[in-house]
């Protein structure tokens, strides 16, 4: 399928990483190809995730993020580690961490976690009316404190169900669109004698999301939610804004993915009780719509006559090689060779598959979940260095790769996803 993919910085006016011009978007692709396949390895593999713009605020670091993220263009910035490939880290901080409090951010904390939506019961928790509207109806226990009041009611569980949020509150388990109004309290404080700066993560809606690419005869399982941020004890209070954003800033949505991953390097970290924030924007979240759903299982075949063999497989190993070809990170170490608006066409080898190549253009790499096991012509040359090869381990040499060659017959069933270039898209370093 062929793709579009983004690799600029968050904030806009920091997207200048070589001199070549960005494709232009293809025409004609759907919502999910078009705008959920792009690669940002500028704020990260993640986006701004749960520190995004609250971790070092508005003020702290620059405006919003740090600039565009925590080892964005403000640390790390389009010097030493290029344009952002660390970002604000790979997968944000995630909610739970060991129980409900860590988050895998150091300085930073999850307070609290309470329920604001519109009641358990109807409005409020005792529901508009057995007394009436007056202490035990629509006022104190209604839709007042306990309802969609100020302090909320604690958020005693959490836990994931595919990309579904689930919650305990007052002993009631809710999920889907009902997790709506729940609320995420921090502080992140990076050093001990440095103020904490507080703020708040709200779940402004809940919805299946209708783009995503769902295998024929599998029901839709990816959750979307518009995520808002504001930092608290303000006066005036700020407005929220929303805490994912599309390449042009506008506001967007997010999926909730089990596990976390490395700020640097990219990898998964399988950590079940930990939460993730994964801007739909940005390549976690855009693996997941693409089908590589982490939680969801296919079937991958082997052999031929007689000898063909079937087995279930999970696709945590196809998303993680999905995100890693999206940013065109061969060396599986986080840092990323690729530039915004880049068109490729990627395949795997499921049965049946979830995606199938639509061009003739050439196959540039083969990959895992630890990067390129194979590359023929890297996508931007230009990055990578006069050897065509990306320098690894840093002693100043290329590493070796082999060539893939261009026949699926001599390299069938090696890497998990494919991916395929057309090379007249830039002719930067040829």
């Amino acid at each position: 399928m062929s793709l579009r993919t983004h690799a600029g910085m968050l904030a806009l006016t920091f997207t200048v990483l070589t001199g070549c011009p960005t494709p232009q978007q293809e025409g004609g692709l759907s919502d999910y190809r078009a705008q959920e396949v792009r690669v940002e390895n500028g704020a990260g593999i993640n986006g701004p995730g749960i520190n995004g713009p609250g971790i070092n605020g508005p003020g702290i670091n620059g405006p919003g993020i740090n600039g565009p993220g925590i080892n964005g263009s403000s640390i790390n910035g389009p010097g030493t580690n290029g344009p952002g490939t660390n970002g604000p880290g790979t997968n944000g901080p995630g909610i739970n961490g060991a129980g409900l409090t860590g988050t895998g951010v150091v300085g930073l904390t999850l307070t609290s976690t309470v329920y604001n939506g519109p009641g358990l019961n109807g409005p409020g928790t005792n529901g508009p009316g057995t007394n009436g509207s007056g202490t035990n109806g629509s006022g104190t226990n209604g839709s007042g404190t306990n309802g969609s009041g100020t302090n909320g009611t604690p958020v005693t569980g959490l836990w994931l169900n595919g990309s579904e949020l689930n919650a305990t509150v007052s002993g009631q388990n809710i999920k889907g669109a009902s997790v709506v109004g729940i609320e995420f309290h921090y502080s992140y404080q990076p050093t001990a004698s440095s103020a904490p700066f507080l703020f708040t993560v709200r779940i402004d809606s809940a919805a299946l999301d209708t783009t995503a690419k769902i295998p024929p005869g599998q029901p839709n399982d990816v959750w979307m939610y518009n995520l808002l941020w504001r930092q608290d004890n303000a006066n005036p209070a700020p407005a929220w804004q929303s805490l994912c954003v599309t390449e042009t800033g506008g506001p967007d949505q997010s999926l909730m993915l089990s596990n976390r991953w490395d700020l640097v390097t990219g990898n998964r970290i399988d950590q079940p009780s930990f939460i993730t924030f994964a801007c739909r924007d940005f390549a976690l979240g855009k693996c997941a719509r693409l089908g590589y759903r982490p939680w969801a299982k296919a079937t991958t075949c082997s052999g031929s006559g007689s000898r063909r063999t079937c087995k279930e497989v999970a696709l945590t190993d196809h998303h993680q090689s999905c995100v890693r070809m999206m940013r065109a990170d061969y060396c599986g170490t986080g840092k990323s060779y690729t530039v915004n608006g880049t068109l490729i066409d990627i395949y795997d080898y499921l049965n049946p598959p979830i995606q199938v190549p639509e061009t003739d253009w050439d196959i540039e790499a083969r990959w895992t979940p630890t990067g390129a096991i194979c590359i023929n012509e890297p996508r931007h040359p230009e990055l990578v260095g006069r050897w065509k090869r990306p320098d690894c381990n840093g002693d100043g040499k290329p590493d070796s790769f082999p060539a893939c060659g261009q026949s699926d017959n001599r390299y069938s069933g090696k890497g998990l996803l494919v991916n395929r270039f057309n090379d007249d898209q830039s002719r930067c370093g040829k």
